[in-house]
């Protein structure tokens, strides 16, 4: 699953090029299943959450890095008592954050994080490689020893029983890669975190969600598929390999292509309901429902686990005195379990899931294998195609423009959809050339080859974004004035930044074990910052202020 920060309309104010780890944390009391059965266990009835992780990012120059891996391999809340709540601990799978930089990805979803008070959010970072332009690869050094980082929100978060909160981490890893000469004639690769958390409300419903998996069922009487194998689970009733579904509601709106048969042509919605598509690969763009409340934790009662060696189907709207008897077989496919129901082997553990744990309102279903192209507008549409300078480095490469065709609306259906990151619908005309965009559909071999598009997604965020750093010169009642050899907004110098009620000012403290990220009121003269903003007559509007402190023995420049 998948998010960006929301454009107030389309806002004066990009939003940073920031990593989102977007934490959903929707409290339930008493999760237990079985009718209420006096078998329940008392882990069952206290107030739990389900935390669902999502990541997004919009980093570095792409011209730089082809490829920015980072591998976590632990997250943990910990509580204003210190106790730690484990959201993810295992094998660091390498992410790509140049893949996400105008989508999320699910990260995972733990379902069983008790109600309390939460202080700091705690990674561990294994690996952060580099893949640059030129194809060498290399580990960039972590903070301190162990790659540690904390987070410090502004203000614990409080969860009570029966909450529904987003916490939202953005790692801005554009800023967080730093390149310094040493010893002279050679780099090194630095990676300073850049973490600032919030605590929001309905940010979560305006973020744009990816989600890819197989699809294992479709209801037209509902207008809803499910999407299996599309979310990893963590909580204490899963196996380690529990992957969860998502159900996509479909409407008026929603546009269906092809990629299997028709070679990403739209289709009818109505098409998508056939019952010969399960089993297919799917990738779905669209937003969660983040009013729904949590899918409860199955927990099945002693005396009704199946035997050793076999499984069971279960119901979660059913006593366990109504549920279907054991079953032999536990190689089960996915389609041979019923919606609604889970597969659970002999010691209660679900390992098929056939019910959304989370549901996505979509934009676009692309049916079969999505190709996934980033670059910039070149110039305007011409008889139905779009040209597109690509980013270096991906799966198509080309130095001339390709030509993105904007297909039209099939009859019962919806053609090419381009919207923001956040989702908003955008006409074509609203499109500019240099807008970075994302491009999804097929590439077809032609003379010129093409790429027939079914979603273009255009990071307005991104757009007019400008990066400065310097010395603080002097405070202003309303900001701060930066020396700069040159002003890339052109009002003189030194540079006036501008902040307001929307800035944010962050202090990042490197350590020998780590560092640490935290919310600061504001800058002191002589501070050596990074700013992010956009100009405007009176010098740069400041969106992100961003203050290193080393405090190591031996700093790093």
């Amino acid at each position: 699953m998948l998010l960006h920060p929301v454009v107030d309309g389309l806002s004066r104010k990009a939003r940073p090029l920031a990593l989102a780890l977007v934490a959903l944390l929707t409290l339930a009391i008493g999760c237990a299943e079985g009718g209420g059965s006096s078998s329940t266990s008392a882990a069952a009835t206290r107030a739990e959450g389900t935390v669902a992780i999502l990541l997004t990012d919009a980093p570095a120059d792409p011209s730089l890095f082809s490829e920015i891996n980072l591998s976590v391999v632990r997250m943990e809340l910990v509580g204003a008592d210190g106790a730690r709540e484990v959201l993810h601990d295992g094998e660091g799978q390498p992410i790509d954050l140049l893949d996400l930089r105008t989508h999320s990805l699910p990260f995972g979803l733990h379902r069983t994080v008790p109600a309390g008070h939460y202080c700091r959010i705690r990674l561990e970072v294994e690996r952060i490689e580099l893949v640059l332009t030129t194809g060498e690869r290399i580990d960039a050094e972590r903070p301190g020893n162990s790659g540690r980082i904390e987070v410090v929100p502004q203000g614990c978060i409080e969860i009570e029983d029966g909450e529904l909160a987003y916490l939202q981490l953005d790692i801005d890893a554009g800023r967080s890669i730093h390149i310094v000469e040493a010893p002279p004639g050679s780099e090194r690769f630095l990676f300073r975190p850049v973490i600032h958390a919030d605590l929001v409300s309905a940010a979560f419903a305006e973020k744009v969600v990816r989600v890819e998996g197989t699809l294992a069922d479709v209801d037209a009487d509902e207008d809803e598929i499910l999407v299996c194998d599309a979310v990893p689970v963590v909580g204490t009733t899963e196996l380690p390999a529990y992957r969860g579904c998502v159900t996509a509601r479909i409407d008026a709106e929603s546009a269906f292509f092809d990629n299997v048969e028709d070679e990403g042509r739209p289709r009818a919605l109505d098409d998508l309901f056939d019952e010969t598509w399960i089993g297919e690969t799917v990738t779905l763009v669209g937003r969660v429902d983040h009013a729904l409340p949590a899918v409860p934790v199955v927990r099945v009662p002693p005396g009704h686990h199946p035997p050793t060696g076999q499984c069971r189907i279960w119901y979660r709207d059913r006593p366990p005195g109504l549920q279907p008897r054991p079953i032999r077989r536990c190689d089960l496919d996915p389609e041979d379990v019923p919606t609604g129901a889970i597969l659970i082997d002999d010691e209660g553990r679900p390992f098929i899931d056939r019910e959304g744990l989370l549901t996505v309102d979509a934009f676009v279903v692309q049916l079969g294998d999505a190709l996934r192209l980033t670059g910039e507008v070149d110039g305007e549409p011409v008889a139905g195609f779009l040209p597109v300078l690509l980013d270096p480095d991906q799966s198509v490469v080309s130095v001339e423009p390709v030509d993105v065709e904007l297909q039209p609306a099939p009859a019962g259906g919806n053609g090419t959809r381009i919207l923001t990151t956040t989702g908003e619908p955008l006409r074509l005309e609203d499109v500019f050339v240099a807008d970075p965009v994302t491009v999804d559909g097929v590439l077809v071999l032609d003379d010129p080859d093409f790429v027939r598009a079914a979603l273009i997604l255009v990071d307005v965020d991104r757009a007019g974004e400008l990066l400065v750093t310097g010395e603080v010169g002097e405070l202003l009642e309303d900001g701060f004035e930066l020396d700069l050899e040159s002003n890339p907004c052109r009002t003189g110098l030194p540079l006036a930044v501008t902040t307001d009620d929307e800035t944010r000012t962050l202090t990042v403290t490197i350590t020998e074990e780590g560092s640490e990220t935290a919310v600061t009121p504001g800058v002191q003269l002589g501070d050596e910052v990074s700013v992010t903003g956009l100009c405007d007559p009176y010098g740069l509007l400041a969106n992100i202020v961003l203050v290193i402190d080393d405090t190591r023995a031996e700093p790093i420049p």
